[in-house]
């Protein structure tokens, strides 16, 4: 796979995995918008990160009940609209990167080819 170019040696980690099923992404753009899905270290290219890895990927969750918890918890996303999609998706590796609240929270890292916002639409579920 071509990797971006930005990625640290020895990322994505030897211990990501192919992904199957479906992800939940926060999102402006109704519909995903090739913008929703650029990585911290491209949006911010003079931050500093922990994990620069991590910070390479994107986030994703798996399950419905953390996306309504991130929601509240994390300052902005309950101004972001909640985008649905298929992680199934040659060229790409995932691994769960949970904290203690959000267990199905996971790191995505796309190859340069993947033009992962076609396949997201906005999910109309709500509770």
């Amino acid at each position: 796979m071509a990797w971006h170019k930005h990625f640290p040696p020895d990322c994505p980690p030897e211990d990501s995995y192919p992904p199957e099923g479906i992800a939940y992404r926060f999102v402006k753009n109704d519909p995903p918008a090739e913008e929703d899905f650029i990585d911290h270290r491209r949006k911010f290219p003079d931050r500093h990160f922990n994990d620069e890895c991590i910070a390479c990927g994107l986030s994703v969750y798996t399950e419905w009940e953390d996306v309504l918890i991130a929601r509240q918890m994390v300052p902005g996303m309950n101004r972001k609209k909640i985008a649905m999609g298929p992680v199934e998706i040659e060229q790409t590796v995932i691994k769960n990167t949970p904290s203690d609240t959000l267990r199905s929270h996971h790191t995505w890292w796309l190859s340069e080819e993947v033009k992962v916002h076609e396949c997201f639409e906005i999910t109309e579920i709500w509770e």
